[in-house]
This record gives C-alpha cells, sequence and structure tokens, in this order.
C-alpha cells in the first residue's frame, strides 16, 4: 500500500510543476494558476450567480467573470458567515509552502471555473457553493474543530439547524473533475434532488464541456415509470458520474395534470437532433442511456428498456473505464490509482502530439501507429488491464520514468504493473526490438510495414521498433501463466559503508534491519520530499552520537527507488519522512517515532527504547 500512496505523492508533486509551467498550447495542462500563497487570494467577492427560479429550487449560474474566486477564510467566524450565506462552502485547508497544497489551490481555481462556466438553465445544485482555502499555519483552532489531520485536507463544509458543523470529507485523487463531480453529487444527495434537467442541445453541450463523466437518460416514447426510478436509485449510489435527463416539455406536464391516464413521453428536445449531434445509432422509439467520457470522442451507448439496477451499474462501470490512456497530467491520477493493472509503454518523442496519419513519419513524436496497436490489442484483452502510452519528452513523463528507472537508451520499453495495490508491486518487462532504418527494409518513411515473421514494423526516430497487437497479447499471457518473472526495485547494493548512516536497499532492507542482534532505526524518506531534506543533517548528527553503540544502528532507504514488502515494513507508511525503530524483540511491530525532529528528542527515544532491550 505505500508504494501505491508513495507513486500517488509524488506525481501530485509533478502536477503541480506542471501547473506553474504550463503553456496554452498544452491541453492538458491547467493554463491559469494562480499564485501558490494565499495572501494573493481575494478576502471576500462574491460570484455573480443570484437567477433563481420561481420556487427558489433551481438557479442559473452565470457571472461576467471568465474564472471564479476563492476566498481566503480568516478563521471560524468568517468561514461562519460564509456557510450561513452559502450554505455549502468547499474548503481546502492548506500551507501555502507546501507543494501538494499548492497544487490543490490549482485544482480548487478549476472547480471554480467549473462553477462560474456551468450555466445549464436547470442545474440540480439549488445553492450558490463557494470555494475557500484556510491557511492551517495561522488557523490551527479552525483546523483542529473541523478534524485536519493532515494536507492538503478538502471538505464540504455546511451547517445544522442547530448551527453546529455538517463536515464531509473529500478522499479523492486532487483533480478538478473529481473534486466537482463529488462535490456536485454530495450537495444533490442532500438536497434529494440527483439529476440534472437538460432543455436543449445547448444544456447538453455546456454540460459536456465540464469534461466530466456524464450519463444523460433519454426516456422512452411509452412511459415507463419504474425505468426512470432505477436511473435515479443508480444516481443515488455513484459518486463519480454526473446524472441528468432530458427534460418533458411543459405542453406534457399541463396535459399530464389533466388526464392521469397519459402514457406519451414529450420532450424538449427530439430524439433525432440528439442522435444526430452525437452521431448515435439508436431505436427511435426505446430508452437511451448515454455515458460521455472526457477521455474518448464516442459516447457508450445502453440502449433500454432495463429492468434493474445492477444492469444500469454494470454498464457504467464498465464503460467508463478508458481501454488506452495517454500518459498526461490529467491522466496521471487514474492511471495510478489501482483499480486495474496496467500496461504502460515507454517512446521516444511525446504524447501531446500524436498524428493522426498514420502513414506518416515522425522524427518528433509518436506515431498514432503505436496507439492503433495498443488500442487493438485493448480491446482484445478487455479493460481488466489499462493501456498506457508515454513519451518521454514531457516533465510528467520524465518523472514517471525515474520512478521505474528508465533511461532513454533503453527506449522503447514496455512494463506491466500487475497490483498497484500490493507492496511491492509486481513489474514485469517488455524489450521490444529495434533496428536502425536502413535500406533492406524500403519503407520509404512509411510509419508502418510488416517483416517476415508477419510482426507490425513502427518507424520512428530513425528507428524500427518490432510491435504489434500478437507481441502485446503473448506478453500478457505469458505473465499469466507465470512464464515470466516479476522485478523488484531496488538500488545497487553498496559496496561498503563508511558514513554514520547505514544505507539500506531493497534487496538489503530484511538482512539489515531485521538482524536479531541489533536495534535499527530507519529513515523512511524520499529525495523530493522538502521535510526529508531538511531533517538529513539532524538524522546525521544522531547517527554520529550513536555511532559508537554497537548494538544499535542507524539506517536511511529511499523509498522513490526500493521496493520492500509491507509484512518487513509494518504498519503502512503514510508520509515522509517516517521514523521506525525495529528493536531486537520488536521486529514485525516496529516502533513508530511521532516525536519533535530534534536530534534531543530522537535520541531520547532511542535510549529508552533500546535500553529496555538490553535488560
Amino acid at each position: 500500500m505505500h508504494i501505491k500512496i508513495l507513486i500517488l505523492n509524488l506525481l501530485s508533486i509533478i502536477l503541480l510543476i506542471l501547473c506553474i509551467v504550463a503553456n496554452s498550447e498544452d491541453s492538458n495542462i491547467i493554463n491559469y494558476p494562480i499564485k501558490a500563497s494565499t495572501k494573493d487570494l481575494n478576502p471576500g467577492i462574491k460570484l455573480n450567480a443570484k437567477n433563481f427560479s420561481a420556487d427558489h429550487t433551481n438557479y442559473i449560474l452565470s457571472t461576467s467573470n471568465k474564472r471564479g474566486i476563492i476566498y481566503n477564510i480568516t478563521g471560524e467566524e468568517h468561514l461562519n458567515k460564509l456557510v450561513k450565506d452559502h450554505e455549502f462552502v468547499l474548503t481546502g485547508f492548506i500551507v501555502p509552502w507546501c507543494g501538494m497544497s499548492r497544487k490543490a489551490i490549482n485544482q480548487l481555481q478549476e472547480v471554480t471555473y467549473k462553477l462560474s462556466e456551468y450555466k445549464i438553465s436547470e442545474i440540480n445544485i439549488y445553492i450558490e457553493p463557494i470555494v475557500g482555502l484556510v491557511d492551517i499555519s495561522k488557523y490551527t483552532g479552525l483546523s483542529e474543530k473541523m478534524n485536519v489531520s493532515d494536507y492538503p485536507d478538502i471538505k464540504l463544509i455546511s451547517l445544522k439547524k442547530n448551527d453546529t458543523y455538517r463536515i464531509y470529507d473529500y478522499n479523492g485523487p486532487i483533480n478538478s473533475e473529481r473534486i466537482f463531480t463529488w462535490m456536485h453529487k454530495k450537495i444533490t444527495y442532500l438536497k434529494s434532488h440527483f439529476i440534472v434537467k437538460l432543455n436543449s442541445i445547448n444544456d447538453i453541450t455546456q454540460l459536456l464541456s465540464l469534461h466530466l463523466l456524464a450519463c444523460i437518460y433519454i426516456p422512452p416514447r411509452v412511459k415507463n415509470e419504474k425505468e426512470f426510478i432505477i436511473f435515479r436509485n443508480v444516481a443515488k449510489i455513484t459518486d463519480d458520474v454526473i446524472f441528468a435527463q432530458i427534460t418533458t416539455s411543459e405542453n406534457e406536464l399541463i396535459e399530464y395534470r389533466n388526464n392521469s391516464n397519459l402514457n406519451v413521453t414529450l420532450l424538449t428536445v427530439s430524439r433525432e437532433d440528439i442522435f444526430k449531434k452525437f452521431d448515435i445509432e439508436s431505436k427511435v422509439d426505446s430508452s437511451v442511456f448515454i455515458l460521455f467520457k472526457p477521455f474518448e470522442n464516442r459516447p457508450s451507448i445502453l440502449n433500454g428498456p432495463i429492468i434493474n439496477e445492477k444492469e444500469l451499474i454494470d454498464f457504467i462501470d464498465n464503460e467508463k473505464l478508458p481501454y488506452t490512456l495517454l500518459l498526461t497530467s490529467r491522466t496521471v491520477g487514474e492511471i495510478f490509482s489501482g483499480k486495474r493493472a496496467v500496461l504502460i509503454g515507454f517512446f521516444r518523442g511525446h504524447t501531446g502530439s500524436l498524428d493522426d496519419k498514420l502513414l506518416q513519419y515522425q522524427p518528433s513524436s509518436i506515431p498514432s501507429k503505436v496507439q492503433a496497436i495498443f488500442l487493438d490489442t485493448a480491446k482484445g484483452v478487455g479493460k481488466s488491464i489499462l493501456f498506457v502510452i508515454s513519451g518521454n519528452e514531457r516533465p510528467i513523463e520524465r518523472r514517471v520514468m525515474d520512478y521505474f528507472h528508465i533511461s532513454d537508451n533503453e527506449l522503447p520499453i514496455i512494463k506491466y504493473i500487475e497490483d498497484l495495490n500490493t507492496s511491492p508491486p509486481k513489474i514485469y518487462q517488455l524489450n521490444i526490438k529495434t533496428t536502425p532504418v536502413h535500406v533492406n527494409y524500403k519503407i520509404n518513411h512509411l510509419s508502418s510495414v510488416e517483416d517476415e515473421d508477419n510482426t507490425e514494423l513502427v518507424i520512428y526516430d530513425n528507428t524500427v521498433i518490432h510491435l504489434s497487437s500478437s507481441i502485446l497479447t503473448n506478453f500478457i499471457k505469458d505473465i499469466q501463466i507465470g512464464n515470466i518473472y516479476h522485478s523488484s526495485l531496488s538500488q545497487k547494493v553498496p559496496v561498503e559503508q563508511s558514513n554514520p548512516v547505514y544505507i539500506v536497499v531493497g534487496k538489503t532492507f530484511e538482512s539489515i534491519v531485521h538482524d536479531s542482534n541489533k536495534d535499527v532505526l530507519v529513515l523512511f524518506y524520499t529525495p523530493w520530499c522538502g521535510h526529508c531534506k531538511a531533517f538529513s543533517p539532524i538524522y546525521t548528527e544522531v547517527a554520529n552520537i550513536v555511532s559508537s553503540k554497537h548494538h544499535i544502528r542507524i539506517s536511511k532507504i529511499d523509498m522513490s527507488a526500493n521496493d520492500v514488502p509491507d509484512h518487513l515494513i509494518g504498519e503502512p507508511i503514510v508520509g515522509f519522512p517516517s521514523i521506525r525503530l525495529y528493536t531486537k524483540k520488536r521486529k514485525h511491530k516496529p516502533l513508530i517515532y511521532d516525536g519533535e525532529r530534534e536530534v534531543s528528542a530522537l535520541l531520547d527515544f532511542i535510549w529508552i527504547h533500546t535500553a529496555r532491550d538490553e535488560l
């Protein structure tokens, strides 16, 4: 589990870097990051969104300001006023100097953009939610009252009837799409309105412009109340999909009130117009469930009628997952979520400018033929495996390559990660045969040909790579039947240990840390962690003081470069740096240090617990 957390934390910081250096040409990167300091945030300007319908249950959210506002919350009194004025406040608890917090600020800013651009005429949020930030280094009392245990921490806050706080914790990835969908679902659930009403093609387009997972229900010609109840029930329990329905016309509602026997559905938008607009093939009279996905151009279709919730849930669960993804700042969260096995191919070039022309030579980007081969293989294998394509040029691509310890001269290469929820994850490797371009292939800069063994050859970067669906499929089959063995990530074993802090790697963790003759203090760290860097000289000073005690060993391990099984570590590591003492008698239940990161405090911890073992 700690490896999965490590990956997500590492890549989260990468996302922050990308947010800051983003340029307008890369649609996968946030274009409008705000400065990572709460002093730059507006202290209390409200969104211009107060157009309510007659019954004050639906509202039209519109604003002349293209970008939304984030409130800088300056204490409990300020928060209380905001909640009373707006009913719901999506709040990020951050510290300005933390990289993860700066990323959270950018993603929350993206949420405000979505709120300011969400102009569906009958959106079912019913109130005017706002977004705020609390600097927990300044307002510790408020943070404690809100049960903030770490940073960044995102919560949806409202008031109960007795003016006590109702707090909902967001536990998903720090991603604007996921946060927005979660907030929408949480509020609509509390308001008992789970379905967005769509009155026009423009409403549908506006919803899709948010780049969220959206399931749209088009009722059948003949009313089917049971089917609508099924749709509503699924909407209640699904957190990561927005549910919407094409509404019935006002004329029908009037006629229905006068004639309870009416059973014909009259829509405000014709089926034919919807099918034509989104190039959908469906029966004219039946109900249709359309699942729009931000990562695919074509939606998935389920033709009704459906008879139970399971049928719709299975459709959504299966279709909402993509067959293939390009590695970008926006997709990295889904890739490393741990839901599926991952097959990731690293190629020279970058994924941001794939050419649609399959037969065009591409010296500086990955040919679309590679993507076509991955997609063809994925469709044959099924959605139990996520297929990913990565280049080697963009920052996010370089950092993931660094994690897997892949150098440019190894490209192209394919990695298969069996289960990110295990520690360490099992990683398998496929080295693709490459050949320099020469006259024998007679390719004339075409991007694909076939060799004598019917292996597809993809030409790019003056190299022929031997790749085909059959090669990838056979690689997966060999893994599944045990013909290929996985490798564990480990740095090289140090030839000598001359420093006071003993270097531990994946291959030596058990023999060094679980040595029954020594009490071993271990610092689990990562090179990119600012806290770890600040603590390093303190830890070295402790090691120098303890070096004369031969029964005690002070050690450290870089967790970004080494895999260690969970059963050897003990309780999962949830953050860095993490310090644990493996005494002679407690190798499988180490003592976790949670005191001050000071020399005297750490020495006291060591002396107390190692002295007990010596008695």
